[in-house]
């Protein structure tokens, strides 16, 4: 009974002195697997999370909290935070400004503008992010600015030149510039073919203010009076009207409608 006693004693002193601490190990530079293991071992409880270190490789452990050395008691969580190394520029092309300045932040880095470098695109829609400088990708220290680069929309071309073009053809070299072409009112030039193009508005050569890309095409009504020499008055008459032109047939002597054209 008396060795009990004091047995009993003992344990008890032990265990209100020192047996119920742990004192927290040192796993600073070791992986997260072998950090948590040495927790473990020392009956405490790992609570793994990771944040981006200028000097400690990713996946290593920067430090603990509480730190190593730290009387803890036993069973006692301890947060182990694992480095993701340097922070990365992320890649927030197309998305808004907030979005990229969050983006931003939560790598740990400082997100800024400047309109002194936004960059006209013809991809990204204006208003929205076309990059970052540093570019996307780039490695660096915690706390390093980084520029938002904005979209100020697509970049400003001129009218091309589609005079004497048929409809189709100008309507698809103003496509390709960006324009949208519409069909304005068609009028009488004795120099462009009927169908092809008299003018633009705005006129060739112009680079259009803002974001307005619609361009007016304006076509040729004129008609190439084609040789209806040998033809019949009835073919004649009928190959003038197809064209939207009058005839006046002069037939001397009551010439019939199989008379034949000798001028015209």
């Amino acid at each position: 009974v008396g060795v009990l006693v004091v047995a009993l004693l003992g344990t008890t002193t032990w265990w209100f002195t020192s047996g119920r601490y742990r004192t927290v190990p040192n796993v600073a530079n070791q992986s997260s697997l072998a950090a948590q293991q040495a927790l473990t071992d020392n009956d405490l409880k790992p609570d793994v999370t990771t944040a981006h270190d200028n000097k400690v490789p990713a996946g290593r452990v920067i430090r603990t909290d509480p730190a190593n050395g730290e009387e803890v008691l036993r069973g006692d969580t301890v947060k182990v935070i694992v480095s993701e190394g340097r922070p990365r520029v992320p890649d927030i092309s197309g998305s808004t400004v907030e979005e990229a300045t969050e983006a931003i932040k939560s790598q740990d880095l400082r997100p800024d503008r400047d309109d002194g470098q936004n960059q006209y695109s013809d991809k990204v829609e204006k208003g929205r992010v076309v990059t970052t400088n540093p570019p996307p990708g780039t490695e660096l220290d915690l706390n390093t600015r980084v520029v938002i680069i904005v979209s100020k929309g697509r970049q400003p071309k001129p009218v091309p030149d589609v005079r004497d073009k048929p409809k189709d053809e100008a309507f698809q070299d103003l496509r390709d510039a960006g324009f949208e072409p519409v069909e304005g009112e068609s009028s009488f030039d004795p120099g462009i073919e009927g169908g092809h193009v008299i003018r633009t508005d705005p006129p060739a050569g112009t680079k259009p203010k803002g974001d307005d890309r619609k361009v007016t095409v304006y076509l040729s009504t004129a008609v190439r009076v084609p040789d209806l020499s040998g033809k019949t008055a009835a073919e004649a008459r009928q190959i003038l009207s197809d064209l939207g032109l009058q005839p006046d047939i002069q037939a001397p002597f009551g010439g019939s409608e199989g008379s034949r054209v000798f001028q015209q």
